[in-house]
């Protein structure tokens, strides 16, 4: 028959069998060790209680005048009760034996002839102290005093019980303190999980208070804190998708509308030229937001892979110049240029191409006459500066400007900026906004600068 246990899933149990656990480990542990300990302890005391034995009977026999126990058994009787006494006193047998090897004295009726005697030295579960007994420097017999073991496995048995005893008591009553404990320590945590449980996306969140001053209120923070961050981010994607969609929605309607005149025969064929230019127009500009949201989208999760390499900053400032100076000529705006061409640093070009690109792009859009670009360098960062004389940032929306979909009242898609602040601090670098004083704004880049 297979017996299945269930698996123990509440914490405050876990807790409960990691302490039974812990208590019978530890007393095992003691158990053993005190047995060797007691062990050599009783040992030691035993030697030295015979080592005593041995010496006291010695000196009393010196003491007697009895020079010789090759003569008839020893019969002062002063001096037999004393030995009788010492033996009682200390736990332990006495045997007196003459040089010949005749017993003279034995209080152990399991002594019968000296062979008993010789095992007395074999068994190791005798204890045993021997000793010459010399009187005028001559050599008159041996005492021997001697324990049996079976003895001290006595007391160590009842040592043994009584801790055993000891050991059940403490258990039952720590088993109390213990269950007490446990519901203390499950308590916020059953609190902490109801809540969890409870939490709703669609509610007003409140959080979640604990009382506890240990781990258990730090992981309420911490879940109190996750929980901010997913209703932010919850925020932002519903705004990013109201926001996506509106502007996917507007060059959508452009090329249906186009699309359907042209089909329907509304326009005539001077205008049909002019209709697909629309229409391949708004599709590039369709084409060119969802490829800034899907790049977008992979830099702030981290899957866009950056590949840096020291190169000349105005190698791509150039590049990019190159790419809009016909536009800037149609618009009648002049491009300055105060660069340092010299200035090295570790950069991705193709993403940085399109950090440029936009502010470039941003910068025609809004200037009048004059896009001043600046690139200096000082210690330890080189800036990058945009600079147009338009009429600035409306100061409403100046603290938000580099947000998703935020734009100006000329602005296209408000992708373009929100990219170039994720490009950049990529970068390890940072990027910010100010309107001058005159006319105009500024947008300043902030990099690193390499060796």
């Amino acid at each position: 028959m297979v017996i299945k246990l269930k698996k123990i899933k509440k914490i405050n149990h876990k807790i409960l069998l990691s302490y039974i656990i812990v208590l019978s480990i530890t007393f095992l542990i003691v158990l053993v060790s005190f047995n060797q300990i007691m062990k050599i302890y009783i040992e030691n005391e035993v030697r030295e209680d015979l080592n005593l034995t041995v010496n006291k009977v010695l000196n009393d026999i010196k003491q007697s005048g009895i020079d010789d126990f090759n003569g008839d058994r020893l019969s002062k009787i002063k001096l037999v009760r004393e030995i009788k006494l010492l033996g009682r006193f200390f736990n332990t047998n006495i045997i007196i034996l003459s040089n010949n090897n005749r017993i003279i004295y034995n209080d152990d009726p399991l002594i019968i002839n000296t062979d008993n005697v010789r095992d007395i030295f074999l068994d190791n579960n005798i204890i045993f102290n021997r000793k010459k007994i010399i009187v005028n420097n001559r050599e008159v017999g041996s005492i021997v005093a001697y324990s049996y073991l079976e003895e001290l496995k006595v007391v160590k048995r009842s040592i043994s019980k009584n801790l055993l005893i000891s050991f059940i008591l403490s258990f039952f009553v720590s088993l109390i303190f213990s269950n007490f404990f446990k519901k203390r320590i499950s308590k916020p945590l059953i609190e902490l999980r109801d809540e969890i449980k409870n939490y709703d996306f669609n509610q007003t969140f409140e959080e979640i208070e604990i009382e506890s001053d240990d781990e258990i209120s730090e992981l309420a923070e911490s879940f109190n804190s996750m929980i901010k961050k997913l209703n932010e981010y919850s925020s932002q994607s519903k705004s990013f998708f109201q926001n996506a969609s509106h502007e996917l929605k507007t060059p959508l309607m452009s090329i249906q509308g186009y699309a359907e005149a042209i089909k329907e025969g509304v326009v005539t064929d001077e205008e049909i030229e002019e209709s697909l230019n629309i229409i391949i127009e708004e599709s590039k500009n369709l084409k060119q937001l969802v490829n800034n949201m899907i790049l977008l989208t992979k830099l702030e999760d981290n899957k866009e892979s950056f590949i840096f390499e020291e190169r000349l900053l105005f190698s791509v400032v150039e590049d990019v110049i190159n790419k809009y100076r016909l536009i800037a000529n149609e618009k009648n705006i002049k491009i300055e240029m105060n660069i340092d061409k010299s200035i090295l640093i570790n950069y991705d070009y193709k993403k940085m191409y399109i950090a440029i690109s936009n502010l470039m792009s941003n910068g025609l859009r809004y200037a009048k006459k004059i896009l001043t670009i600046t690139i200096y360098k000082d210690e330890f960062n080189v800036y990058i500066e945009f600079t147009d004389d338009g009429k600035g940032i409306d100061e409403s929306i100046i603290n938000t400007i580099f947000d998703r979909f935020v734009k100006g009242k000329n602005g296209k898609s408000g992708i373009g900026l929100s990219l170039t602040k994720t490009i950049i601090e990529n970068h390890n670098g940072i990027i910010e906004v100010k309107n001058n004083s005159d006319l105009g704004a500024k947008f300043i880049i902030n990099l690193p600068l390499s060796g």
